[in-house]
């Protein structure tokens, strides 16, 4: 009798540090910070990460003519379906195979309009949204106004989306637009996620969304910043 009630007793401890365990899990699992999709409202191109997506043509049975940019849909291979949230960009012109893994969409301009989209399977209330810029090259001094404001760090806060409304695929949508305006380097990579923890940082990991857009116009090393800043001057 008395080893049974070790056994019981070695039960109990071990089941007790397995729901530890898995609680430790599920928490860490619940601060992971939920990357939202980017996309400009501007022309643009996607480039895509040809190990999670493939084009689909015109006499395939999946191409969608509602879902194509170029002649061709996209097709998400891990989902198994259209890939409907790219298509979200209002003025997407191409799809092509990216070089670099990246998903990201791809344009020339200095003046648009980000679109940060909560785009999900299930309705979600996003409270923390921080927008992200990357200098490119990292060195450069780049001169970025948002929403009619000079900003002053590379990582910005816009406001709270309720992601309620049902799209016709069936999933559920709601953006923020924020208008930006940059100079000063030879491009700016954008990505925007929901901050849990609300610290500003991006804990989940590499983004799945950004948005690249280049300047070849400006020359990075032989531009000043009152040059660059005479830019922005109405």
């Amino acid at each position: 009798m008395e080893s049974t009630k070790e056994g019981v007793v070695l039960k109990v401890i071990l089941g007790l540090a397995m729901v530890g365990v898995l609680l430790t899990s599920t928490q860490a699992y619940a601060q992971v910070e939920p990357d939202l999709l980017v996309y400009p409202s501007a022309p643009s191109i996607f480039r895509f990460n040809p190990v999670e997506y493939e084009l689909i043509l015109p006499g395939n049975p999946d191409f969608d003519p509602l879902y194509q940019a170029g002649g061709a849909s996209l097709w998400d291979r891990t989902a198994n379906r259209i890939a409907y949230e790219v298509f979200k960009a209002p003025a997407l012109t191409g799809l092509t195979p990216s070089l670099n893994g990246r998903n990201e969409f791809v344009l020339m301009t200095n003046e648009f309009r980000v679109v940060v989209d909560g785009f999900s399977e299930y309705p979600r209330y996003l409270g923390q949204i921080y927008v992200r810029f990357a200098p490119d090259p990292p060195q450069a001094t780049a001169l970025i106004e948002m929403a009619g404001q000079m900003i002053d760090a590379l990582i910005q806060p816009i406001a709270p989306i309720n992601v309620e409304d049902e799209t016709p695929e069936g999933y559920y949508s709601n953006s923020r637009q924020v208008h930006v305006r940059w100079s000063g380097a030879v491009g700016i990579r954008i990505t925007a996620y929901g901050d849990k923890n609300n610290n500003m940082v991006f804990d989940g990991g590499v983004p799945r969304w950004s948005i690249y857009v280049e300047d070849n116009s400006v020359p990075v090393e032989q531009t000043t910043w009152g040059a660059i800043k005479a830019r922005f001057e109405d």
